[in-house]
């Protein structure tokens, strides 16, 4: 018996096609009706460049924040333990690292 696992492909295509679908119809509708093609194309690459522009945006902050995160995991796990709250001096280092 097929899993949702397995199926998922097929429903991404048919998503796909549908969404396509869709648009070629509104397309076709929009140039029928008289919209200039140079505002239909101008209206696409705006849509498209505000969409991948909102997908890079939520993509670059969760990077940084998983970065961020291991970083100050790294830190924590390090022998010698500092106040990362202001920069350390040569005493602070020294006083917290003696053996």
């Amino acid at each position: 018996m097929l899993g949702i696992h397995d199926c998922k492909p097929v429903i991404a295509m048919l998503v796909f096609d549908l969404i396509s679908a869709v648009t070629t119809t509104l397309i076709k509708k929009a140039l029928q009706e008289g919209l200039d093609r140079l505002v239909l194309i101008t209206l696409r690459q705006l849509v498209a460049i505000v969409f991948l522009a909102l997908i890079a945006y939520f993509k670059e902050r969760y990077r940084n924040v998983t970065s961020q995160r291991m970083r100050m995991i790294k830190v924590q796990s390090l022998d010698c333990k500092t106040d990362l709250t202001r920069l350390p001096t040569l005493d602070d280092v020294e006083q917290d690292c003696t053996v």
